[in-house]
């Protein structure tokens, strides 16, 4: 036993090798890397927009305009916003409900909306703090 064969080494070195190539083979794209690369940036492109489909935006300032379709405010940076308005739209001071009417330009106010994707966002709730 204290003289190994040549032979003996190549088998080892074949046996490790075909082992590696069959994990390989069962790990699906990792035998092909071409293909994951050019398949890549379409599936996290796609992700992306569908992560941000629905996204929850909250926004504080001061009601610029008022209609009963928009609502555009301001916040302390000067950033301008207009928030759609529909139906479904609540509107709360504190924990009481109050109707559209209550609210003037030139308060401020708290607004929770959603972006789906179109250039308005809409308000879900509008509240006076």
């Amino acid at each position: 036993m204290p003289y190994a064969s040549p032979h003996r080494k190549t088998i080892a070195m074949a046996l490790l090798a075909c082992g590696l190539t069959i994990g390989l083979a069962g790990c699906g794209n990792a035998a092909s890397p071409t293909a994951s690369a050019s398949s890549a940036p379409t599936t996290q492109g796609q992700h992306h927009k569908r992560k941000h489909r629905h996204k929850l935006m909250h926004m504080r300032g001061t009601v610029i305009s008022l209609s009963t379709t928009s609502l555009t405010i301001s916040n302390k940076k000067g950033h301008h916003l207009t928030f759609g308005l529909t139906a479904k739209t609540k509107y709360r001071q504190k924990k009481a409900q109050i109707s559209l009417s209550s609210i003037k330009s030139g308060e401020t106010v708290v607004v929770i909306g959603h972006h789906t994707g179109s250039s308005q966002p809409t308000a879900l709730v509008v509240r006076l703090p």
